[in-house]
Order: C-alpha cells, then structure tokens, then sequence
C-alpha cells in the first residue's frame, strides 16, 4: 500500500517539475523581449521583484509556435494554475475556498502530466521497470 502512494508522489512531482521547467524555458526565452528590472537595497545589492515577472505570453504566428503554445498549455498548466492561483489568493482576489480548489486541479493536473513524464520514461529508457 505505501509503495502505491510513493508511485503516485513521484508522479505528482514528475509532473510538477516539468511544468516548472517548461515554464522557466519559456520565461527565459521571454527574456529576450522583456528585461527583469531590480532596485538596490541598502546595501548597494540588485533585488528583483519575482512577482512582477512577465506575464505567460503565447504565440500564434506560425506553424512552430502553435506547437510549443499547446505544449504549454498541456503541460506547463499545474505551474501556471498554483502560481496564478497563490497570488491572486494573496491579493484577496479569490477567497480561500477557490484557492483550495486551484490546488486540487492542479494536483490532479499535474499526476495526468506526471503519467505523461514516466511513461516516455519507461519509453526511451530512462526509467527501468
């Protein structure tokens, strides 16, 4: 039974780390267009503001950029709907109820994507059953 739920943890945080990863990708490529702006504290130290970063802007131009905006969306989704979700909970925008929610959508979100992740795993290789 605990190795069950060990199976579906790993799953859940396989699914999580590829939509953070798919999201700083897509943010590092948003780099180039957009420039994070930092002020100097007392001590002479750039701090930049993380919760001013750009926003998830999606393409679609050509035929490449309609690809990679789907993947993101499918994939790069539990991320967007747990960081999205946690700032608008902390700005009283949404109550703590609906907050409760996001996070359960994107759990399950995240175990879909997680199945996704093993399985091309199992796949190639990587991972030996």
């Amino acid at each position: 039974m605990s190795i069950n739920i060990g199976i579906v943890l790993y799953v859940i945080a396989s699914g999580f780390v590829l939509a953070g990863l798919l999201n700083a990708l897509h943010q590092l490529a948003q780099k180039s267009h957009t420039s994070l702006s930092g002020e100097n504290n007392d001590f002479g130290e750039t701090q930049i503001d993380f919760n001013s970063a750009p926003p998830l802007m999606l393409k679609f131009g050509t035929t490449i950029e309609i690809i990679w905006s789907v993947v993101m969306c499918f994939l790069a989704g539990p991320y967007l709907v747990l960081i999205q979700s946690y700032r608008f909970w902390k700005t009283n925008i949404i109550p703590s109820a609906v907050f409760t929610i996001c996070i359960f959508i994107s759990i399950i979100w995240s175990f879909c994507s997680g199945i996704f992740v093993v399985e091309a795993g199992v796949l190639i290789g990587i991972i030996a059953l």
